[in-house]
């Protein structure tokens, strides 16, 4: 079985399920005026047409795609075979099926692999001379993809790769992304690291979502320098997850740059919120969902705090404040 996502040799798929239906040896009894007048579908071209209609068939893959917020590896690899057997299985199967198939990829990695030139030298993935007539098949499948999902190391890429593609693309490269996670990488990688360097390449002002997990925010240079690409890439960013326990309280203020953030989930038990942070946060016009799990202000000795004086007795019990 071929990789689901570098095949794209879908154009002699076989044709409609419906067709092929051997005709009876008699010939049908005429239709009587009064039905053939009201001009009822034939029994058979209903199930054409719900092949045919390229919105019904898009919902039916969009169900057999996985959830990427949710699903394991083995279900997503479940899921890409099945949409990639389905591609190849009918012609009115290949957009739709594809659409699905290729909406949440794990970086840019298999879009490169569409492009004759790559190759790998010493362990890392380069690209050589490129054709204007390359790029068709890697904009094909480019333009399906709604989701970048991070969540294991790949192929290692050089960097070089990706200073080289502005240069030749003009327009976005991911035209329709609206996702970008990092998901917490497993431990069982040991000391192979998620390279989220690709992302800088492909961030447009559709994306609306962002979820860097500790993989990302453990990384200071590049978390820090991503938010700050992100201000202005993707300044209509709706919902912004952060998960970590990195200490990053120098470089959320970042955050409230994102004038129509919509939801913010913090889980930085590492990282204290001064109440002027929250307190812009809660400005935001468009916020109305917030999700804190955070550090405490470090502890205030009693003596320091005379409104609020109790003996040592008292705190114990939590009771007992003295004036």
């Amino acid at each position: 079985m071929s990789d689901p996502w570098l095949s794209t040799a879908f154009a002699n798929s076989s044709g409609s399920f419906a067709d092929g239906v051997e005709p009876t040896e008699e010939p049908p009894s005429p239709v009587p005026p009064e039905i053939e007048a009201i001009g009822l579908p034939k029994p058979e071209s209903a199930l054409k047409r719900a092949i045919s209609t390229c919105d019904i068939m898009s919902n039916v893959f969009r169900h057999m795609a996985s959830n990427p917020a949710s699903d394991s590896d083995e279900q997503m690899s479940t899921s890409r075979r099945s949409l990639f057997l389905a591609a190849q299985s009918c012609r009115a199967f290949v957009e739709p099926a594809l659409d699905s198939l290729w909406a949440v990829i794990p970086s840019l990695v298999p879009l490169l692999s569409l492009l004759p030139s790559l190759k790998k030298v010493d362990d890392k993935l380069v690209l050589g001379d490129i054709a204007p007539q390359d790029w068709e098949r890697f904009d094909l499948h480019a333009r399906r993809v709604r989701v970048i999902l991070m969540k294991k190391p790949h192929s290692p890429v050089s960097p070089y790769v990706y200073l080289r593609i502005p240069h030749h693309k003009s327009s976005d490269l991911l035209p329709g992304l609206q996702e970008v996670r990092i998901a917490h990488l497993a431990n069982h990688y040991g000391s192979r690291r998620i390279d989220p360097s690709c992302l800088f390449t492909v961030l447009t002002p559709k994306v609306h979502l962002l979820e860097l997990n500790e993989n990302a925010i453990r990384d200071s240079e590049f978390f820090g320098t991503f938010l700050s690409f992100a201000i202005v890439k993707a300044p209509k960013l709706h919902h912004m997850i952060l998960r970590g326990d990195s200490s990053i309280d120098d470089k959320l203020n970042s955050i409230l740059q994102f004038k129509d953030l919509k939801t913010v989930e913090l889980l930085l038990p590492n990282v204290f919120l001064s109440v002027g942070f929250i307190q812009e946060l809660g400005n935001l016009e468009d916020l109305y969902e917030l999700t804190l799990d955070t550090g405490k202000r470090p502890p205030v000795p009693i003596t320091d705090c005379p409104p609020c004086r109790r003996t040592k007795e008292e705190a114990k019990r939590g009771t007992g404040i003295v004036s």
